[in-house]
């Protein structure tokens, strides 16, 4: 059994140290079409602020010339004998009275988009000062998360069939025959806690899963947006012993976790991402599991295939031992 697990140790070492350098190239090309995007989006904020600027100066310009338009009527209706012409007097004080109410509400339209210009404003100094920091700093993050895809150099051990006791089979049949299968499909899943259970995170967040942005304008969540844009999908969990399960959960809330999906989309996309085996277990689950939380379930589903892992490794050493 010693040698056996060494030389299985030895095969994963030499796995890891040729995915290495793949997951390097793959960082470093995400890295650039991050930078890429975040270039367009400061021309495109910078290009804005400059054309508000200049409407902005167009429109005060020709504001001034109405508000001199009346004079220069009286003058040339006048025509240097005011006490002569009071008809040129009227029409210029009519004038005079259309042009300031006009006049008053060009104000009002300008006082708002200098309220535009001074958002466009913080929008170029987030986009151009803190946001690249902030995303580095979570690609940073990102990079020393990078886990390995599972090792075909492990040996294939035999498959544990998942065994469901009596109150698990009554509630997966009250499940599904009190199931409405368009509300499923929409993710309208009612949220009830696990007794005692405290809820635990897979990885940090800034933001729970189980609601939207708190501040939409907060330069971590705009960060953590953009560098999950960035992010790969999410492939199908499928391992036939459930083997792997704590990665994809981290991958996915990396990818996922921090786009301020509500906890009920959530669970809906986690169970969409399984298949065989793992999608039996979930399903599985009792009832008010499958309608709890996102870091309820996840940690249910880990402590399952934790308990097959473990029967699994006492049948092969009651093999060897036979």
């Amino acid at each position: 059994m010693s040698e056996r697990s060494q030389i299985a140790n030895l095969a994963e070492l030499e796995a890891f140290s040729l995915d290495e350098p793949n997951q390097r190239d793959e960082l470093v090309s995400r890295k650039m079409r991050l930078h890429k995007l975040m270039s367009a989006v400061q021309e495109i904020a910078e290009q804005n602020v400059a054309q508000m600027s200049l409407s902005l100066k167009a429109i005060q310009d020709r504001l001034e010339t109405l508000r001199k338009l009346p004079s220069m009527l009286e003058s040339q209706v006048d025509g240097g004998q005011r006490s002569q012409s009071k008809a040129g007097e009227e029409l210029a004080s009519r004038a005079r009275a259309c042009i300031d109410s006009e006049c008053g509400k060009i104000d009002n339209e300008l006082g708002k988009l200098r309220g535009v210009e001074k958002q466009l404003n913080k929008t170029v100094a987030l986009v151009t000062g803190a946001l690249p920091s902030t995303i580095n700093e979570v690609l940073a993050q990102v990079s020393s998360h990078v886990v390995p895809g599972p090792s075909t150099a492990r040996p294939v051990e035999p498959a544990i069939p998942y065994a469901l006791s009596d109150d698990d089979v009554r509630q997966n049949m009250e499940y599904h025959a009190g199931s409405n299968p368009i509300a499923d499909a929409h993710g309208e899943f009612q949220r009830r806690n696990i007794g005692s259970q405290v809820p635990t995170r897979v990885m940090p967040s800034p933001s729970s899963s189980q609601c939207g942005f708190n501040n939409i304008g907060s330069q971590l969540d705009v960060g953590h947006m953009f560098a999950a844009m960035a992010l790969p999908d999410v492939e199908t969990f499928s391992d036939p012993q459930g083997k792997g399960f704590s990665e994809f959960v981290m991958r996915f809330s990396m990818k996922y976790g921090n786009l301020g999906l509500r906890n009920e989309m959530l669970v809906h996309l986690l169970f969409s991402k399984l298949d065989g085996y793992p999608k039996a277990v979930a399903e599985a689950l009792p009832k008010h599991v499958r309608e709890g939380s996102f870091q309820d379930i996840t940690e249910a589903l880990s402590n399952k295939f934790k308990q097959n892992e473990s029967a699994a490794q006492i049948i092969i050493i009651i093999y060897y031992m036979g």
